[in-house]
């Protein structure tokens, strides 16, 4: 006989069995905050015009970066960087402004 303790989650209206696999209680907190960070979020109001402006400017960045720079290990890492910070900043924007009209 097993002392296991059956612990779900539920995730989506699907119930995820993590029976003897996790080892450490999920927060409420933490478990809202992968809510937000793994949800789609349409944009609302400006918000596109924002991301639009964001992923512009840093193309246009990284142009200049690979026009000025040598196709290095270090350019690569450069622009996957800037891509990064796109991602964030856009990310920024959308996890943070939700249901704001």
């Amino acid at each position: 006989m097993s002392n296991e303790k059956k612990e779900k989650i539920v995730v989506e209206s699907k119930e995820l069995d993590m029976a003897g696999v996790n080892r450490y209680q999920i927060s409420h907190a933490l478990l809202n905050k992968i809510n937000i960070n793994y949800d789609t979020h349409p944009p609302v109001r400006d918000q596109s015009k924002r991301y639009n402006m964001i992923r512009t400017k840093a193309k246009e960045l990284a142009i200049v970066i690979a026009a000025l720079t040598p196709e290095t290990r270090e350019q690569s890492v450069s622009l996957t960087k800037l891509e990064e910070c796109m991602f964030f900043a856009n990310a920024s924007i959308a996890r943070n402004e939700l249901g704001e009209q």
